[in-house]
């Protein structure tokens, strides 16, 4: 949603000078991706499951998909090819498909939100020239150790 709110010139000064490309991977002209998705479920107390499930059947449908994908990326790999996806936001969208078939998953812990926070700090130092890149990986290193 950020690439086409910084694109519209009624919402954005650098509109048209917005770009996107996959993260890079391991190897040269290699990609990479995280999976930053949400999920939808149904509390077992749920006063109404059937009702529930419709809705998240409803939102999660490629047709609502896609008719949303200016705001969120589909979940519909096949979507990445629909021309009306596409339209618009091409470099977003070939970006989000390359990056789709390399995406793993955050890792699974209780302590997920501080974990990237100590990565989000020591990685910023680091792209600012505050620490050295050993140095930085290293404190996040200890830091997420702290966490065991």
């Amino acid at each position: 949603y950020m690439y086409n709110m910084a694109n519209d010139p009624k919402q954005s000064k650098v509109a048209g000078d917005v770009g996107v490309i996959p993260a890079p991977g391991e190897t040269a002209g290699g990609a990479s991706g995280v999976n930053g998705s949400m999920g939808l479920g149904i509390a077992k107390a749920s006063a109404h499951p059937d009702q529930a499930w419709e809705f998240i059947s409803y939102m999660t449908s490629q047709p609502v998909q896609n008719k949303y994908a200016k705001l969120s990326l589909p979940i519909w790999k096949s979507s990445y090819d629909d021309p009306a996806v596409q339209k618009d936001q091409e470099q977003l969208i070939a970006a989000a498909k390359t990056s789709l078939n390399v995406m793993l998953s955050r890792p699974v812990t209780a302590d997920y939100s501080r974990l990237s926070n100590i990565l989000q700090q020591n990685i910023q130092a680091v792209l600012q020239g505050k620490t050295p890149a050993q140095d930085g990986m290293e404190a996040a290193t200890q830091a997420a150790d702290r966490l065991r």
